[in-house]
């Protein structure tokens, strides 16, 4: 009896795990449309505008980016600022059940500077 219970509540924990893994908690600030982030230029252009609007603000952009399903992959250092790599593997919040190609969505952020940095250009 003791072990059917203990085999509940696994099975249990394993699905409240399985569930906020592939489903995790969206953001509620402003992100892009299913149209800008299914498209390679429009992705860009809506992420450099959003930049624009809000300062160059590093921080509001990636909270951009992280509402549309981007996540933070890589940072590489351009000597004379950072380059922050961000992809796209699904797009759960933006288009309901929606993939991208075989490598994703691809957005580079290359900021102005090591200490605070400012959006310089989306490519």
């Amino acid at each position: 009896m003791l072990r059917n219970v203990v085999l509940a509540l696994s099975l249990l924990m394993n699905g409240v795990v399985g569930y906020a893994y592939y489903f995790p908690a969206i953001g509620t600030g402003p992100k892009m449309s299913c149209d800008e982030a299914r498209s390679d230029a429009e992705n860009k252009a809506a992420t450099e505008a959003f930049a624009r609007e809000n300062g160059g603000s590093l921080a509001k952009t990636h909270e951009f980016l992280k509402n549309s399903d981007y996540k933070l992959r890589n940072i590489g250092d351009a000597g004379d600022g950072l380059t922050f790599v961000y992809v796209a593997t699904h797009y759960s919040s933006t288009c309901g059940f929606h993939l991208p190609g075989i490598d994703g969505s691809i957005v580079r952020i290359l900021t102005d500077s090591q200490v605070e940095p400012l959006v310089k250009k989306v490519f």
